[in-house]
């Protein structure tokens, strides 16, 4: 009842149909079919009931060994999100996030414009940010920085962003006023990042007099990256070494990522 659309709930944002929603409340029909089977059935035509129900039971396997190669990976699911629901959001997002994984900046950049553009307006700065991360491995700073502003409200809801944008202003030479980009990425990032502790170690060791706290940030940084350290192996981290290269990204500034990937215990490595 609660997720039959009669009354707002938050995942209407996305789609008012989820087959999850399904999974515990069929076990309902199910029970009530099995009973109505047996106590109006005879035992000759239950047997043929029986045969039946195999039957189906094997139809209904074969199509659900089929359906579950969905969800593969990222990008076999991002792939039917967008077949089922075109022009949304999250399905763009989750594409150019696949995208991105997959070391194609071309295509995770074409989805995630899309995103910004057809996403509700609450998850446009948080696509905003995962554009211009795109932007950032290309090379092309410029358009990086601007996305990353679109994606850094007042509240400053989007570490990520602010992390990024903080590492392009120490690049250009700016420590103090990298420091503040920093600061929000720690204060609001959920995922614990080591990321920002280590940016902000950086800038912080470029200003006089922050000799203590410097030592303080790296050692947590420390800390939160053990079991964090991204598989060097797997095709995302090889085009990301090779976009640094090639735009010139310094190694020792840390970029943070969507949805905080690199993520521990990952065997994809992001």
């Amino acid at each position: 009842m609660p997720v039959l659309g009669l009354i707002p709930f938050g995942y209407q944002l996305h789609s008012t149909v989820a087959d999850r929603y399904a999974y515990l409340s069929m076990l309902g029909p199910a029970m009530i079919l099995s009973v109505v089977v047996a106590s109006t059935v005879s035992v000759p035509r239950l047997r043929v009931v029986m045969a039946g129900s195999a039957v189906l039971l094997l139809c209904l396997g074969t199509v659900t060994y089929h359906q579950a190669a969905t969800w593969h990976d990222t990008l076999a699911l991002a792939t039917q999100m967008l077949r089922v629901s075109p022009g949304n959001g999250m399905s763009e997002s989750t594409a150019g996030e696949a995208w991105l994984a997959a070391g194609d900046f071309e295509r995770a950049a074409t989805h995630l414009q899309r995103a910004v553009e057809v996403g509700p307006p609450s998850s446009v700065p948080f696509y905003s940010f995962e554009l211009g991360l795109v932007k950032h491995l290309q090379g092309r700073l410029g358009e990086a920085a601007e996305w990353y502003r679109k994606a850094t409200p007042s509240t400053g809801v989007v570490p990520g962003a602010q992390n990024n944008l903080g590492v392009l202003v120490l690049m250009e030479g700016k420590p103090g006023e990298a420091v503040p980009y920093f600061e929000r990425a720690l204060r609001f990032d959920a995922f614990l990042s080591p990321e920002p502790y280590f940016n902000l170690a950086e800038a912080l060791g470029q200003i006089p007099g922050e000799v203590k706290r410097v030592a303080l940030l790296t050692h947590r940084a420390r800390q939160l990256e053990v079991g964090r350290r991204p598989n060097p192996d797997h095709s995302f981290w090889r085009r990301y070494r090779q976009a640094s290269h090639e735009h010139g990204l310094p190694p020792h500034l840390r970029l943070m990522w969507p949805n905080g990937y690199p993520v521990s215990g990952s065997p994809e490595g992001y």
